[in-house]
């Protein structure tokens, strides 16, 4: 009984806790989202998704068994359409991206 009581108290302790941060930190506001940051980070995507259709392709190269082929044929089509998918994102926001690479420049 004595158990049921502590726990109780315990609970209602961290309730008043936390009503009080709430208080104390208010509503979170958003933060504003930076275009350019938005465009970094497809580029980054674009970056990502091509290297990983090569991996796979390179992959692909040394598969031996049926079932690895099968599994590198499926995985460089995904990274395929990935890839065309962040490009063309890219060119819906109107960038131009020179080259797809570690020293890639993007203009608009």
């Amino acid at each position: 009984m004595e158990t049921n009581y502590y726990a109780h108290k315990r609970i209602r302790n961290n309730r008043k806790i936390v009503s009080l941060l709430k208080r104390i930190i208010g509503k979170k506001k958003a933060l504003p989202v930076n275009e350019f940051d938005e465009d970094r980070e497809l580029i980054e995507n674009i970056r990502k998704a091509k290297m990983d259709w090569i991996n796979a392709n390179q992959n692909f190269e040394y598969a031996g068994e049926q079932g690895i082929v099968d599994y590198y044929t499926y995985n460089i089509k995904a990274c395929q359409v990935k890839y065309e998918y962040y490009i063309k994102l890219a060119k819906q926001r109107g960038l131009r991206l020179e080259r797809i690479d570690e020293t890639s420049s993007i203009t608009k």
